[in-house]
């Protein structure tokens, strides 16, 4: 539920390239056919475009260009603009020097997006779920809130750790029998 809230704040919030409707309904047919052919326990791990583009009726290369339009929409990299958290979104697509940073940007562009529109309780709830600590993302972190958040959800794991704990030690005790009768 918490990444589908993400995507859907995303959707809302986040000045996405927007694509005409026909490349996203490729883009569906393309994904539809890969889930089709992981499924099959014969061509699991080995199947390639090719073998899509026969599920699909496309080329290789069509298919290739789908995924190349679909990637740059999904690419929005965030650079900080003023020190009140106001943001300027560039439009960078991920060059070929570059891919290593493509789930990294992914991610930073998802998490700047929803961070600014979800409430405090969601905050730290997304914060904690994904070890981010507020401010990172433009780089204009104090040490000391850096340090005051990494303990903070150290503090909260080391809580529900031991809540977790507990609860289990709970019903093993309630579950456990007790001795039989002489």
């Amino acid at each position: 539920w918490i990444q589908q809230k993400i995507l859907g704040a995303v959707k809302r919030s986040s000045p996405m390239i927007r694509l005409p409707n026909s490349v996203w309904e490729a883009w569906q047919k393309i994904r539809a056919a890969e889930r089709i052919l992981q499924a099959s326990a014969t061509t699991r791990e080995t199947y390639t475009d090719y073998d899509i583009g026969e599920l699909t009726g496309m080329s290789v290369r069509s298919i290739e260009r789908f995924r190349e339009k679909v990637h740059l929409a999904k690419v929005v990299p965030i650079a900080a603009v003023a020190p009140d958290d106001d943001h300027e979104w560039d439009f960078l697509a991920a060059g070929p020097d570059d891919q290593y940073n493509v789930e990294l940007i992914e991610m930073r562009s998802v998490i700047a997006a929803i961070l600014g529109h979800v409430s405090p309780e969601d905050r730290r709830l997304i914060c904690l779920k994904y070890g981010y600590v507020e401010g990172v993302l433009n780089e204009r972190i104090d040490p000391n809130h850096a340090l005051r958040e990494i303990l903070r959800q150290l503090a909260c794991s080391a809580i529900l750790h031991r809540d977790m704990a507990s609860a289990a030690e709970l019903m093993d005790s309630a579950q456990a029998p007790g001795p039989l009768p002489a």
